[in-house]
């Protein structure tokens, strides 16, 4: 009797240290972990404990990553996260920088700083078990190099949300804000972009991509490749090269799946692609407001100053440069001579 109560209370206590695990491993973790150098970068998500992919990090200095050309015999920095456990914390870079950032894994797919920044939900039984919202703000990418397959950007591979729940009170959706790319290199087959290769749901907003070159075949923009995501007071210049289909100097496609909004952004990227090219926007579904493309833009078939192809009647109050994208017709917009531009 006696050891069979001892066997009860030893299983209570195992459970106990399991649902207790369980909870430190899938919660948010709230102790924010400074981060200084490039090797402790690559760390986050590796480690459960010390470096969790629900983690709060900071950066606490500038971070010269151009030692990654010659880690993993040239293959460089290794994508943060994964799909069974995405980037569902917080990085705030707080205004500095990374500069050199290497990746070069041209056979993979989702490459970026993180391969998965999400909203992450777990549902056990019905009920969620947890919730955690990945963000990263503040930060600024110069003189990155970065090659993959599909799926490619400078913040994330893929931007999405990994789970789903009905229950109330689970709305907030994973963010990018204020982050820079400057002078930057992205190459890929399809899905590239400055900051992600591919959208959905979540917020990319006052982002700025300059001085970016984008090259690959289908789905390449400036800023995002395919987007199912609000994005606002988001620009990007450089050049978009593209031999294939829906190129954009601001998003390559952008999908209205979940009623996403484009607005006050702009683009004056060269744009250059076969089919569905466009100044902002390649192929378009989605609402778009307040916006402006005003690069050289270049297409054999479907192709616009603003809008390459798309439903014209959700682009509002928005519009191209007729002398400076080279282009009169467009799937949306208005446009206007550089003249008329100046004075308007």
């Amino acid at each position: 009797m006696i050891k069979r109560t001892m066997i009860k209370k030893m299983l209570i206590e195992f459970t106990m240290i399991i649902i207790f695990c369980f909870f430190v491993l899938t919660s948010s973790y709230s102790q924010t972990i400074a981060i200084s150098t490039i090797e402790q970068l690559q760390l986050i998500g590796t480690d459960d404990i010390s470096y969790p992919a629900n983690g709060n990090y900071v950066l606490t200095q500038d971070i010269d990553a151009s030692a990654t050309r010659t880690w993993n015999s040239g293959a460089g920095f290794k994508p943060l996260c994964s799909f069974s456990k995405p980037f569902s914390g917080t990085l705030d870079g707080q205004g500095y920088k990374i500069t050199g950032l290497y990746i070069n894994r041209p056979e993979i797919n989702a490459v970026g700083l993180f391969s998965y920044l999400a909203t992450h939900i777990v549902v056990i039984s019905g009920n969620v078990s947890s919730f955690n919202v990945g963000k990263v703000k503040n930060l600024e990418f110069v003189d990155a190099e970065i090659y993959g397959s599909s799926n490619v950007g400078c913040v994330a591979g893929n931007f999405m949300r990994i789970g789903n729940t009905n229950q109330p009170g689970y709305d907030e959706r994973h963010l990018i804000e204020n982050v820079k790319v400057i002078n930057s290199k992205l190459k890929g087959s399809s899905l590239v972009g400055g900051i992600v290769g591919y959208g959905s749901e979540g917020t990319i907003q006052n982002c700025f991509v300059k001085d970016i070159y984008i090259e690959g075949d289908n789905s390449l923009g400036g800023l995002a490749g395919s987007s199912n995501t609000n994005i606002i007071r988001c620009c990007s210049t450089g050049s978009v090269l593209g031999q294939g289909s829906r190129i954009g100097g601001l998003i390559g496609l952008n999908n209205n799946t979940y009623s996403t909004n484009i607005s006050d952004c702009f683009s004056t990227c060269w744009v250059i692609g076969l089919d569905t090219v466009g100044g902002l926007i390649g192929n378009n579904t989605g609402n778009v407001a307040k916006c402006f493309a005003g690069g050289v833009v270049y297409g054999i078939t479907k192709t616009g100053g603003l809008v390459g192809d798309g439903e014209s009647s959700k682009v509002q109050n928005s519009f191209w440069d007729i002398n400076a994208t080279q282009q009169s017709q467009s799937g949306g917009g208005s446009g206007l001579s550089t003249n008329q531009m100046l004075s308007s």
